[in-house]
């Protein structure tokens, strides 16, 4: 089973992420772990070991940059694939720039992470 982790502080971004997956999820392929916050987010990174795939929005939350020093944080120890997700595509170069694997809209994350986890 996957373990992913989703850091989005958009409810209804996150609600649709999770039904693209919901066959998967069904079938106990996958599970989808989320957190609307900063804080939140570290405090579930430290409290999930086994987690494959760490989706993260760059304004988490509101509408400014404000997730690179997360992004940082988790690289020093996180071994799995990262990926940036926002609708802006300077946020989403300066997420890779920061350390994450692969950068993506929110929109485009379902055929993302599809490729991924097969």
């Amino acid at each position: 089973m996957k373990k992913i982790f989703c850091i989005e502080d958009d409810e209804k971004i996150l609600n649709m992420w999770k039904l693209s997956f919901q066959k998967e999820i069904m079938q106990g392929k996958i599970t989808i772990i989320s957190a609307m916050t900063i804080k939140e987010a570290e405090e579930k990174f430290l409290s999930n070991h086994d987690i494959d795939i760490i989706v993260i929005d760059g304004c988490v939350p509101g509408r400014e940059l404000n997730t690179i020093p997360l992004v940082k944080k988790i690289k020093k120890s996180f071994k799995g694939i990262m990926i940036g997700t926002s609708s802006v595509d300077e946020y989403r170069r300066q997420l890779l720039g920061a350390g994450c694997d692969f950068e993506c809209t929110k929109w485009n994350l379902p055929i993302t992470l599809s490729q991924l986890i097969k």
